[in-house]
């Protein structure tokens, strides 16, 4: 009789850890991050009554008898499959496609690994997650952003001309094409330099460049020989010496010359100047400089690269998120706030970045849902209750047993 109260027990212990587990899972259903656990029970050891027999001459074989002690938890496991990914609007919000973790470090300086990518930085410029300020991890470290730190200047050093030179232009006397770009000097400072191009053979063209006084002189402002091929398409710069494919300017203010080299296509193609029948279009339309820029923005790309945008316009690299995969997931130990420790049965961390193994894609201004399916936990809260009942039935008939038992000796 004590076996039957005890599998009872057992039973209401069991369903009471389902129902923690299934009642823990419907209270995440909407933190980011979380993933579904499921519980699995096992029978417990049984009690040998008899053992079995093997057949003899005279008598056939007998099996065992065995009566079990009832049921005991199994395992809890987690469900790691990819929740959905939401839309927050925030830039520094992010999520994984894919089976990689985002890497933080503690206070302590230990590692936690995470799927809810809810940044930020603070105010000293730290890329950090925004209920714990455990700090984002690269490959070199924590996630420094310095958001006050101007984007140095950069000199022009190129500048693309693009469009269409008339082929039925004549020379020597024929007419010219004339464009202007401004470009910027080491300081981050805008000067406007001019272009003529002048045809001088059937197939070849000159340009020449000029500057403003105020703005400073060109050492050297002739590109010649910008020859084509007969179908039109652009052949190449046969100028050599101060006739070749850039020029040279020295700026006001500046001792050090600075040399701006022509990118005038593809030789072979069309993607650049052409000489072909029609109007002449050909226009200075792209130089590679750029002034002091501010720091506006920022986003993250799915190699999880973070970059900059500046108010001049450029996007920067800024750093790269470290992202770890492990071989066993669900060997990792839970600690709080949707974030994850090294366990002995996870194995060991993976690190590198997203896109690369099992790591995934890193999406910015979106957070991983919760991938608990609502409906199947409250179906099996019903069968964790129903089991919880009927065991707690066997309790009750156990014990009324027992105390008809302990009523004979009166």
């Amino acid at each position: 009789m004590s076996i039957s109260l005890f599998n009872g027990l057992s039973g209401l212990s069991s369903y009471q850890r389902m129902l923690d587990v299934i009642s823990n899972n419907i209270s995440n259903v909407n933190s980011h991050g979380f993933k579904a656990q499921s519980f699995n029970m096992v029978e417990n050891k049984s009690q040998t009554v008899r053992q079995g027999s093997s057949p003899t001459e005279d008598l056939g074989g007998t099996n065992p008898i065995q009566v079990g002690y009832g049921v005991k938890a199994g395992s809890v496991s987690a469900d790691f499959t990819q929740g959905t990914l939401e839309s927050t609007n925030r830039t520094l919000d992010m999520a994984i496609q894919g089976d990689g973790f985002f890497v933080l470090k503690d206070s302590a300086g230990s590692k936690n690994f995470s799927r809810v990518g809810n940044f930020a930085l603070d105010s000293t410029g730290y890329l950090v997650d925004q209920g714990t300020g455990y700090r984002v991890q690269s490959a070199q470290g924590n996630i420094l952003i310095e958001k006050d730190a101007p984007l140095n200047p950069k000199a022009s050093s190129e500048v693309s001309i693009r469009g269409n030179l008339n082929a039925a232009t004549t020379f020597p006397n024929g007419n010219t094409i004339s464009t202007n770009i401004q470009v910027l000097d080491s300081r981050g400072e805008e000067h406007k330099v001019s272009f003529v191009l002048e045809k001088t053979a059937n197939l070849s063209w000159k340009m020449t460049a000029s500057l403003p006084d105020a703005d400073g002189v060109l050492s050297d402002n002739l590109v010649e020989g910008i020859t084509f091929n007969e179908n039109g398409s652009f052949a190449g710069v046969t100028g050599t010496g101060s006739g070749d494919n850039k020029i040279i300017a020295t700026f006001n203010g500046l001792a050090t010359p600075q040399e701006i080299t022509f990118d005038l296509g593809t030789v072979g193609g069309f993607d650049g100047l052409t000489q072909l029948g029609g109007d002449s279009t050909a226009s200075a339309v792209e130089q590679n400089g750029y002034a002091t820029g501010s720091l506006l923005n920022l986003s993250v790309k799915p190699d999880g690269t973070l970059v900059g945008q500046y108010s001049n316009g450029q996007r920067q690299n800024l750093a790269e998120l470290q992202v770890a995969t492990f071989s066993n997931p669900e060997g990792l130990e839970k600690t709080e706030n949707n974030m994850y420790i090294e366990s002995s049965n996870s194995g060991q961390p993976v690190y590198g970045k997203a896109l690369s193994g099992r790591a995934g894609s890193v999406l910015g201004g979106k957070l991983e849902a919760s991938n608990v399916d609502l409906t199947k936990e409250m179906a099996l809260m019903i069968v964790a209750q129903r089991g919880f009942q009927v065991n707690a039935r066997v309790v009750t008939v156990s014990n009324e047993i027992l105390q008809e038992i302990a009523g004979l000796v009166r």
